[in-house]
This record gives structure tokens, sequence and C-alpha cells, in this order.
């Protein structure tokens, strides 16, 4: 995909940085799946005592709240290793997006935040080399005024 020529909006992007956001505090316990994945023997295939959907309340609970002008992450408890719920709330007035994104090793929040505010105000020259190293997870979209959720 093409950054520079892309139509991306500002909500869009403010989603991914509170999404890298989420994961770099998170580190290590959110990854997207590579091509050709391993088998973790530690990790089953399913929450531990979530084999049903009801059940899935059992698992740590990340909220994210869209407003009109910013995102806002909550969570109780410490992280953990394992299995985490993100409820996208839209609030807003529009539409809203949550993508997680692992940063490489080395990139703080703040070079990613930089890098979206240069990309979405026209000053970006030239794109970091470390952009193709990170890792997209996934997310989910939220209309106007309701609540959804993606499985990590």
């Amino acid at each position: 995909m093409d950054l520079l020529n892309s139509r991306i909006n500002r909500r869009t992007l403010g989603g991914i940085t509170v999404g890298a956001a989420a994961t770099a505090s998170f580190a290590g316990l959110v990854a997207a799946q590579d091509a050709t994945p391993e088998v973790d023997a530690d990790m089953e295939a399913t929450p531990a005592g979530a084999s049903m959907l009801a059940d899935l309340e059992t698992v740590p609970q990340v909220e994210v709240v869209a407003n009109n002008n910013s995102y806002a992450i909550f969570q109780a408890g410490e992280n953990v290793p394992g299995w985490y719920v993100f409820n996208l709330v839209n609030e807003s007035e529009s539409d809203a997006a949550f993508s997680l994104a692992r940063l490489p090793e080395g990139v703080a929040v703040g070079d990613f935040t930089s890098f979206l505010f240069q990309l979405t105000s026209g000053q970006l020259t030239e794109l970091p080399e470390w952009l193709m190293d990170v890792t997209f997870a996934g997310g989910t979209y939220a209309p106007i005024g309701e609540t959804t959720s993606a499985l990590v």
C-alpha cells in the first residue's frame, strides 16, 4: 500500500495510533499471525475457560472510546500474557476504526505518532525505514453510536 498516495482519514490514523499505544503497553502480548505460523504449545486455540461466547467476559477487557476528536483507552488490572477483548465504543459523530499495531523494537509510540502527524499534515518528506517492520494485527470498526469487539 502506498501510504503517501492513499486516502486515509485522520480518524483511521488516530485509531491506528491508539492501537499502537495500546500495543506498546502490551509489548510481547499481541502479534499478528505469520504466513506460516508455528504452533505454541503453551497457548490454546481459544481462551482458557472461554469455550462459549458468553464466557468471553472472563477474558481481560480493554475499552477504547472514540470521541469526536480523540480516543481513550481503559483497562482494569495489570497486563498479563494471554487473550484480550478490545471493545471499541463509538461515542463520536462519525464512524470509528481501531487497529492494533506492534511497533518494531527500538521504535517508540512517539515516533509512530510523529510519523502519522507528518503524514496527515502534508509535512512528510520520506517514509521512515522502520515503517515496513510495523505489524498490524487487525482491529475492529464501529458505526456511529455502536460498540464492536475484537479478540486478540
